[in-house]
């Protein structure tokens, strides 16, 4: 953690209301706001990609609840924030778990953007099966044995 302006790369943590929600900057010209903590990986020890998908995990985020104080809403301090715990592998493994999940994310995605156009059809055909049962395009009769 340290101040600066934030650079492409960079991860930002929110800090409260929501805890623990973690994003990567994808262009500098940003503002930011309160309860959000900008990160700058040391380059030599961790990548960016490694430490937003650490803040991004079960892992990352049960370290930041353990650390967290309040009882309306939760949050974490900055003197706190620093003693969170993190595993950090050598930097090639860092780049292929990155890389890994950034994988898994692109299927994801694409089955997400099949199963939203499946539900698409699937409304176009609820629309249209009224009518076409009433012009007698289709038999909705039941056969009776």
């Amino acid at each position: 953690m340290v101040r600066g302006l934030p650079e492409v790369g960079d991860v930002l943590v929110t800090t409260e209301a929501p805890l623990g929600e973690s994003a990567q900057i994808q262009e500098s010209n940003i503002a930011l706001a309160q309860r959000i903590i900008l990160l700058k990986a040391d380059k030599a020890k961790v990548t960016s990609d490694y430490l937003k998908y650490h803040f991004a995990s079960n892992l990352g985020k049960s370290e930041l609840l353990s650390k967290a104080t309040g009882s309306t809403a939760l949050g974490i301090k900055a003197s706190h924030f620093k003693a969170t715990l993190m595993t950090i592998p050598p930097i090639n493994e860092q780049k292929r778990i990155a890389h890994h999940v950034d994988g898994a994310i692109e299927k994801i995605d694409v089955l997400i953007a099949k199963i939203r156009e499946g539900i698409d059809r699937l409304k176009e055909f609820r629309t249209a099966l009224p009518s076409s049962a009433v012009t007698g395009k289709i038999d909705v009769r039941e056969e009776m044995a």
